[in-house]
Parts: C-alpha cells; sequence; structure tokens
C-alpha cells in the first residue's frame, strides 16, 4: 500500500523536528526549553483557534485589582 500525503508530511516533520532538537534534548536546560516553547505554541495556537483577546485576558485582573485598590484607598480616606 503506498503513502499518503498526510503520512509523508508527518513523516518529513517528524525528521525535521529529531535533527532539530536532537542535541538539545540531551540536557536538561535543552529539554526546559523546548517544553516551554511547545506549552507556549499551545496556547498561542489554542487562543488564536478560539479568538480570545489575550490582552484582555492577562490584563483585566490588573485593572480590577487596581480598581480595589482605588476603592479600600477611597474607603480609607474618609
Amino acid at each position: 500500500m503506498a503513502e499518503s500525503i498526510w503520512q509523508r508530511i508527518k513523516r518529513w516533520l517528524s525528521w525535521l523536528f529529531q535533527t532539530l532538537f536532537e542535541k538539545t534534548t540531551t540536557t536538561d536546560l535543552g529539554r526546559f526549553i523546548m517544553y516551554s516553547i511547545i506549552l507556549a505554541a499551545i496556547v498561542i495556537i489554542v487562543m488564536t483557534l478560539l479568538r480570545v483577546n489575550a490582552f484582555r485576558v492577562f490584563y483585566s485582573g490588573a485593572i480590577q485589582q487596581n480598581r480595589l485598590i482605588q476603592f479600600f484607598m477611597k474607603t480609607s480616606m474618609k
């Protein structure tokens, strides 16, 4: 049975990543960096697919915390 194009692409990508990260994965720091990059890529892909505004997600807590601080500053001044 002949290979499909999808199988060839997967095999080529596997070979490409293996040659790129062959020396990197032999050290602990290399593994940490590789897994960090993979995790960041997964987060970016998921946020892109879900059409989530990253700035709104990461800065919404800062805005609410700032409002909370302002509230406590106003109440303590009275």
